[in-house]
């Protein structure tokens, strides 16, 4: 009864303080012009809007976990991830970082939490069939450093449309909510909810058309905690999800942020660059509709996070071959629409 009470209250409590947030950070960031400007090649909006809804996003993860019971895992993601938000809210104020300075920062975020928490990779499942593929401090290190970084930008990568990026957010931390509580990881699904009630109350405010974004500094944030969660939850020590289980859960993201770095290299251009080749632009161009571009890749976030929970008896290498068709979804799925 009580691991039910603290699951409700871990996810209604952001709920309505994310809803009662907003408004005022609206006006904050209209006041400030920390604003996000149309431009005719990639911005969708026509006027400019406030991008300071991850803050609130964030305040609510703050002030719900105050209220909770602490667990040295909260003293882990919760550094971790306004780390990630601090450089995305400099960017939104003004402070115009290049991508490849955030890039170096992020690396160098998980870097220190490499070495000062238990936030890193170190096995990674039975992913080709010849049994666990464990690693060495160094090897660990470079994968970390690597695939925590990636994850955790893919977040702001795929926040190009009203309402993607938190209801990605929202469907993965229910998943993963779901998985954690099922394997009695109490702390881990109260974590997973509070990520899932801040992020449906932030959506009603972002759902097309959007009143506020989520801005860098919300993204980088929801990222950050998503991928901590993902780290933690595969953790023995924490949590008794597959990795690739993991995976799964963030095909969408993780997939589209491959894409686009590969066609960047086949192209020869600058892979940390701007462009308009993520699914939801290329979505969109056929479509010419936000909603519907949103309600198709919200099915595929949904499907790809239920493969994660009903195909959990599977052998990890089967999980694998299934991310892998996910992976070709999202690079050809416009190719299959209708113009």
């Amino acid at each position: 009864m009580i691991n039910i009470f603290s699951l409700l209250f871990s996810f209604i409590f952001p709920l309505f303080l994310t809803i009662s947030f907003i408004p005022i950070l609206f006006k904050i960031g209209k006041n400030l012009k920390i604003v996000d400007y149309p431009d005719e090649e990639r911005k969708i909006h026509k006027y400019p809007i406030p991008r300071t809804g991850g803050i609130g996003v964030a305040l609510s993860i703050i002030l719900t976990f105050y209220f909770l019971p602490r667990e040295k895992l909260i003293y882990y993601l919760l550094p971790f991830s306004l780390s990630f938000l601090a450089i995305g809210f400099l960017d939104d104020a003004g402070l115009k970082l290049r991508n490849i300075h955030k890039w170096l920062i992020g690396i160098l975020i998980v870097l220190t939490f490499f070495f000062l928490t238990p936030l890193k990779v170190k096995e990674i499942g039975n992913l080709l069939g010849f049994g666990n593929i464990k690693m060495n401090l160094l090897t660990s290190l470079i994968f970390s450093l690597f695939a925590i970084n990636c994850v955790v930008n893919s977040f702001n990568l795929i926040d190009g449309i009203d309402g993607l990026a938190g209801s990605v957010s929202l469907i993965s931390s229910l998943a993963f909510c779901f998985l954690n509580y099922k394997n009695s990881d109490f702390y881990l699904s109260y974590l997973c909810a509070g990520i899932a009630g801040a992020s449906l109350g932030f959506l009603f405010y972002n759902f097309p058309p959007a009143k506020i974004f989520l801005g860098d500094a919300g993204s980088l944030f929801l990222g950050a905690f998503l991928t901590g969660i993902s780290v933690f939850s595969a953790n023995g020590n924490f949590g008794n999800i597959k990795p690739i289980q993991c995976v799964l859960i963030l095909s969408l993201p993780i997939s589209d942020m491959i894409w686009v770095v590969l066609r960047r290299i086949f192209k020869r251009e600058n892979i940390f660059g701007p462009d308009i080749h993520h699914l939801h632009y290329r979505i969109f161009k056929k479509l010419n509709s936000q909603r519907k571009t949103l309600l198709i890749l919200l099915t595929l976030s949904l499907i790809f996070s239920f493969e994660a929970i009903f195909f959990e008896k599977f052998p990890d290498y089967i999980l694998f071959i299934i991310f892998w068709i996910n992976f070709l979804v999202v690079g050809f799925f416009d190719k299959i629409l209708k113009s």
